[in-house]
């Protein structure tokens, strides 16, 4: 794997859905950073197989930034590989771009639930259960 730099970005027009998210009070994310939101729509995203290449970017953080063995650049890695295969490792820009282009989608799933749910926990945990529900084992 190369430690090469990759920008990851997120949609200019949907930055004010991560704004909200980590600063809303009854957010699930409130006072988390943005790049927690990130994570959670890429798996969003990925889960209900839904991607969108983002047009206009806004960048939101550096790979770089993140510990080679941190828990996030390995969710990343691992959705880059499912879709790409194990080569996809030789490129952080290629796995950066897969995904974005998951967490741009499940970016909207994140926040309609926010802005709709009654229970933002129970709603998430109930689609994190029919996850786990939908592995084979």
């Amino acid at each position: 794997m190369t430690d090469e730099r990759a920008t990851a970005a997120i949609e200019r027009s949907k930055s004010y859905m991560y704004d909200e998210l980590t600063d809303d009070e009854n957010s699930l994310f409130y006072k988390h950073n943005k790049t927690d939101v990130f994570i959670a729509a890429m798996g969003f995203g990925y889960f209900f197989k839904e991607s969108s290449p983002v047009k206009e970017r806004q960048d939101l953080f550096v790979s770089t930034t993140l510990s080679r063995d941190s828990e996030k650049i390995w969710l990343m890695k691992s959705v880059a590989m499912s879709q790409c295969g194990i080569s996809v490792l030789k490129s952080m820009n290629d796995v950066v771009k897969i995904c974005q282009e998951f967490a741009n989608s499940g970016i909207n799933r994140l926040y309609k639930i926010h802005k709709e749910s009654e229970n933002e926990v129970s709603d998430i945990v109930m689609i994190m259960e029919d996850a786990l529900d939908s592995l084979v084992i």
